[in-house]
């Protein structure tokens, strides 16, 4: 994150973490969709993402945090 998106603050690092989040969980998730019986029904598909969006971009944060405390 420090080199390609050049994440310095929690905030910034909150975006790109939850976008990341989202792309992957959605291309995850389609696919046990639509290759199997692992969710029941597409509201547990779209929590899962929304979910995912939340915990990734948390994850995120800390890391364009980090990044910015001891990068300076």
């Amino acid at each position: 994150m420090g080199q390609w998106a050049q994440v310095s603050t929690f905030r910034e690092g909150l975006k790109i973490g939850a976008i990341t989040g989202v792309l992957v969980a959605t291309m995850t998730n389609s696919y046990w969709y639509s290759s199997s019986h692992f969710f029941n029904g597409f509201q547990p598909l779209l929590a899962d993402i929304v979910a995912a969006g939340l915990t990734v971009g948390v994850m995120g944060g800390a890391i364009g945090w980090f990044l910015g405390y001891w990068g300076k």
